[in-house]
């Protein structure tokens, strides 16, 4: 007969992705991951595998939470401008502003390990796909409301905004102000604004 779990493989998994998150996965210990997550090293392996599947695993659960923020604010056929400052917006104070987690976990992974490891290079590069790829509707709709210049290609627009989100949590993490971060994006936003006519 199987025992059953004193635990929330879920519950250990978030515990496991904010300590990934925080400090990264070589500054991650075995033996801190044992102490946040509050499991033995042996339900770890049997759970989880080793430490690098266990961070592939934070890796996936951080995409799920990331692509709900995403769908909740460019997910609407019509999301134009307002959107994309709605979601820069959210995108600071979900991912930027707490000092806990200090800019995209994915972002961090991709300096980190992804030129080493294979499992983290697809995520990543399916990250950044997931955003672009909802910037770039974004942008394009946009475009046909006249919000956004309609000369922009609007893929080399969305690279140019996910460049700028990326970057916000290195200028977060080097002490730039809520206010420098908010008109920062805000900025990258407006310069894809059709020219003004004189």
């Amino acid at each position: 007969m199987a025992r059953i779990k004193a635990f929330d493989p879920d519950d250990v998994l978030q515990r496991a992705m904010e300590l990934f998150w925080r400090s990264g996965y070589a500054s991650t210990s075995m033996s801190a991951l044992l102490e946040h997550m509050g499991i033995s090293r042996q339900s770890l392996y049997d759970t989880f595998g080793d430490k690098n599947s266990l961070y592939l695993a934070a890796l996936d659960r951080y995409e799920v939470a990331f692509t709900e923020l995403v769908d909740r604010h460019l997910g609407n056929a019509d999301a134009g401008v307002p959107a994309l400052i709605a979601f820069s917006q959210a995108y600071l104070s979900n991912l930027v502003l707490p000092e806990e987690r200090g800019g995209c976990m994915m972002a961090a992974a991709a300096l980190e390990r992804g030129s080493g490891d294979d499992g983290v290079k697809v995520r990543v590069k399916a990250h950044v796909d997931t955003l672009e790829f909802a910037l770039r509707s974004a942008i394009a709709e946009a475009q046909h409301r006249g919000e956004i210049d309609a000369s922009r290609d609007p893929t080399t627009a969305a690279r140019v905004l996910v460049a700028a989100l990326s970057g916000l949590g290195v200028m977060g993490r080097s002490g730039a102000s809520r206010t420098a971060l908010r008109r920062t994006v805000e900025a990258a936003i407006s310069a894809l604004a059709p020219p003004r006519i004189s």
